[in-house]
């Protein structure tokens, strides 16, 4: 086990100085010594969800910022949304911007096409508020298949934004042909037959993962299970035996024998914890080592959090705290909103191990 911190000493004082003040809530992505000091750990949904449920009335949320605004959204005006480092990014949500996003869309209207956007979490509050307007929704790697589904069942279009790799992976899942999904700005936009347009943004920890490599290691150890993200490529998913967002990723792992070996294809810090936390499994790592770990993510750091931890308790908060624009929230709520609406009146075909293979 790496060695622990010597901020996490003060981090786990300050917590219990700030019991009833403040919940500390983590994502699946940070250092397991910073996941164990949490409240509630989770993904990104469920870190909002949570934030808009516990009772304190402050939030110190470890995470990347669009992670950070998706509770302060949630939460509502009466709660206080912090993160340890406010300006931490995702390359997913800097593949897209809002004003591009609004444009690309405002002409489409105008020539007569009429696109839903469907905007995955990993986007900023910004992008979600254009989606909100368009009558579009957010999705989750959880419900994505579900979201996209719904709006296809009713005749819409969909353009699916900003990660391509999820969106192959929804696309497979509900069986659409090839000439029925195309990369956006590659493709005429008039041509009928396409349903599902795809933004070109990837996540380069889990792009990383190729096809041919999880092949040959699943020759050569036949008895081991592989797991993967969805933000993995299509063929890599294809050949995994199961294939989840974090929250399922660590309920697969939970639910398997002792003694049984698993690849996970996801960040490497997650993989870390659920390797810690489950010794009676034997559970490794699949990306490939030098690009396993998220940059925005290694900037959370045990100092960084307990710095943030500290202001707050010293009320000088204002510095790590996660504002939403006032003209930009009601839209972004109404894009969440939808997402759970659609969810909630569709039974997710989404888990059950790998998908069936289209043909």
């Amino acid at each position: 086990m790496p060695p622990v911190s010597p901020h996490t000493s003060k981090i786990a004082a300050l917590r219990e100085s700030l019991r009833g003040r403040v919940a500390l809530l983590a994502h699946q992505y940070v250092l397991p010594e910073l996941a164990r000091l949490a409240d509630a750990v989770g993904d990104s949904l469920e870190l909002a969800r949570l934030a808009a449920e516990r009772p304190e009335r402050e939030i110190l949320l470890l995470g990347v910022r669009f992670m950070a605004e998706s509770a302060a959204l949630l939460a509502g005006e009466n709660k206080r949304v912090y993160a340890p480092v406010p300006a931490a990014g995702c390359a997913l949500a800097e593949a897209v911007r809002a004003d591009v996003l609004a444009r690309a869309l405002e002409e489409l209207a105008r020539r007569g096409r009429e696109i839903v956007p469907v905007a995955y979490a990993n986007t900023d509050v910004a992008v979600k508020a254009v989606v909100g307007r368009r009558g579009g929704a957010v999705a989750t790697s959880a419900n994505a298949v579900v979201v996209v589904r719904s709006f296809l069942e009713r005749g819409k279009t969909v353009l699916f934004l900003p990660d391509e790799n999820l969106g192959r992976v929804v696309a497979w899942t509900l069986g659409l042909r090839e000439e029925e999904v195309r990369l956006w700005g590659e493709a005429p936009v008039e041509d009928p037959r396409t349903r599902l347009f795809l933004w070109p943004g990837a996540c380069p920890v889990h792009a990383a993962l190729e096809a041919e490599d999880l092949r040959r290691r699943k020759k050569s150890e036949p008895h081991a299970r592989f797991l993967v993200h969805p933000e993995c490529p299509l063929p890599a998913v294809r050949e995994a035996d199961a294939w989840g967002s974090t929250r399922r990723i660590q309920d697969y792992v939970e639910s398997l024998p002792p003694g049984t070996r698993v690849y996970v294809g996801t960040e490497e810090r997650m993989v870390r914890r659920l390797a810690e936390d489950h010794p009676e499994l034997d559970v490794r790592p699949l990306l490939p080592r030098e690009s396993g770990v998220c940059p925005y993510f290694s900037a959370l750091t045990p100092e960084r959090v307990a710095e943030a931890l500290r202001a707050i308790a010293e009320g000088r908060g204002e510095a790590y705290e996660v504002r939403i624009p006032p003209e930009l929230a009601s839209d972004a709520r109404r894009a969440v909103e939808r997402m759970v609406a659609l969810t909630n009146a569709a039974t997710s075909r989404e888990w059950r191990g790998a998908p069936q293979k289209t043909p």
